[in-house]
């Protein structure tokens, strides 16, 4: 009985590790005080092996001037259009929006905005999950 303790507590110790790791953040690209470019486009890695992108992040500020966000999405299957609507900040200076992408995206990701203005001032960063 007493060799059986010692390994019933390590396999429970080792359950409980695995069970508190947490998955790797989603990439995010910091776009900067200065505004985004129209001609800057937002690279973001292939997702983890076997996996798809399927949701946009977007931080704003106070700053962003629009109601709606469009941008491109270019990828190996093809090109997309989202259109996303950022909700305004209150009680902090940032807020966070997520939308579906169209489809799911099994490869590198690059982003670009559509927006009339051609430097797009309080979109902060930019994130796929």
């Amino acid at each position: 009985m007493k060799s059986i303790f010692p390994a019933l507590l390590t396999a429970l110790a080792c359950g409980l590790c695995m069970a508190c790791q947490t998955r790797p953040a989603p990439p995010y690209a910091d776009i900067g005080e200065e505004g985004w470019d129209c001609s800057r486009r937002l690279e973001m890695p292939a997702p983890p092996r076997r996996g798809a992108w399927k949701s946009l992040h977007v931080r704003t500020s106070r700053d962003y001037p629009y109601r709606q966000l469009a941008v491109e999405l270019r990828h190996a299957a093809g090109c997309d259009t989202l259109l996303l609507s950022p909700l305004p900040p209150h009680g902090t200076n940032l807020r966070a929006t997520q939308a579906p992408l169209p489809r799911p995206v099994g490869s590198a990701l690059s982003i670009r905005h559509l927006m009339p203005a051609e430097l797009l001032p309080g979109v902060c960063s930019i994130g796929v999950e």
